[in-house]
């Protein structure tokens, strides 16, 4: 039998964090010491433990402690366990989280990130962040863990407390990318696979108090990729963009790296962000998994992302004597002139305007009920997938 994980989480209230605001100008001279570092008040901390394992990882729970009176926890992530966490930040200054699988378990074969907290410094003094494991169990369910609570020889770990400035105003930081706040970023998803693909689906996580998913754009062949901008909120200080694309009729070829994903976003605010991708399933025409919850298991495939923002912020500048050339270029203004559009046209033996809606409905009777359907509506030298539904 599989443990029962005896979580906090018995019950997961998901709440929506509580931003506090920060003026932010000239860098405060307030400090603080976490962990050893010193990082002024304003500033942001992140605190990183990468895992390596010899056995796949079924199951995990720990916590994270840190004090709330020097410290806001602006995010928390488990980027290799994806879909399968769930996390409690209800307790002022601590973060219990825990993780189960049972199909295919947690790959930490070659060292992954583990957990990743993000801080804010919102007082001085000297401080610390931890972290306990409670639950860290292979396949068999047998613990990884020695007596003391502590990863035993088979595993390795890596702790890592990072500490960054006071983002300028103007400037926000989408990994590691500097953006210039009320631009835009794009974050881009590209695959290469050796087999055309069939059906692929995924989800892209963002930072939502400095993001705004604008739009998102596809590979796709014959139907369109379905996708919600606004999926629920399910971890603290982060949001989802999902989708999933399917056509059993035309498939998509990434022989060459190819953009398989694209979504676009606002940058609202100043700060640090992250944007993650995680690709729940990509299959070729013979329903074959070429990656599965967001491990590649087919040699060949390949997948990396890309931040790219539509503008910088300017670097600062020193003042120094310049002299101006100004260059003057002739242009030559031309007219086109467009010749006359017909007012009216014929649709399917039917005469409307131009300009005006045409509606086609099918009707459908069948004595029996209906598991899926996939039709097409071709018009003039176009096909596009008119509905797709599978129950």
């Amino acid at each position: 039998m599989k443990k029962i994980l005896s979580v906090v989480l018995s019950v997961v209230i998901l709440m929506s964090m509580m931003v506090t605001g920060f003026t932010v100008g000239a860098a405060s001279t307030d400090k603080a010491t976490i962990n050893g570092k010193e990082v002024s008040v304003g500033s942001k901390v992140t605190y990183k433990i990468d895992l390596k394992t010899a056995s796949i990882i079924e199951s995990v729970q720990g916590v994270v402690n840190f004090d709330s009176n020097v410290l806001k926890l602006d995010s928390f992530t488990m980027p290799n366990t994806t879909s399968n966490y769930l996390t409690n930040t209800n307790i002022a200054g601590e973060v219990h989280y825990s993780a189960f699988s049972v199909d295919s378990g947690f790959d930490f074969s070659s060292q992954k990130n583990y957990i990743t907290a993000e801080f804010t410094v919102i007082k001085a003094g000297t401080s610390s962040i931890t972290h306990n494991y409670e639950v860290l169990d292979d396949a068999n369910s047998k613990t990884l863990l020695d007596s003391n609570k502590k990863p035993n020889s088979s595993v390795q770990e890596t702790t890592n407390t990072t500490v960054g400035e006071v983002v300028p105003s103007d400037t926000a930081i989408i990994n590691g990318v500097k953006c210039k706040v009320g631009s835009t970023v794009t974050f881009n998803v590209w695959v290469k696979a050796p087999r055309v693909a069939e059906d692929y689906q995924g989800r892209v996580f963002y930072t939502n108090d400095i993001l705004k998913p604008k739009s998102a754009s596809f590979k796709t062949n014959g139907a369109s990729a379905m996708y919600n901008l606004n999926d629920t909120i399910t971890y603290p200080g982060k949001n989802i963009v999902s989708y999933s694309w399917l056509d059993i009729r035309h498939s998509v070829d990434f022989s060459t790296e190819d953009k398989m994903a694209s979504v676009t976003f606002d940058v609202t605010a100043s700060g640090r962000g992250t944007i993650e991708s995680y690709i729940e399933c990509f299959d070729d025409t013979d329903d074959n998994y070429m990656i599965l919850d967001g491990k590649i298991l087919l040699d060949g495939v390949t997948v990396r992302t890309e931040v790219v923002p539509s503008e910088v912020p300017p670097e600062p500048t020193t003042t120094s004597s310049t002299t101006a050339t100004t260059a003057t270029t002739a242009t030559t203004a031309t007219t086109a002139t467009t010749a006359p559009r017909p007012s009216k046209t014929t649709f399917n033996g039917k005469e409307v305007k131009v300009g005006e809606e045409v509606t086609v409905a099918y009707m459908i009777q069948a004595d029996k009920l209906c598991e899926d359907f996939q039709g097409y509506f071709n018009y003039g030298n176009k096909t596009v997938l008119n509905l797709q539904s599978l129950n």
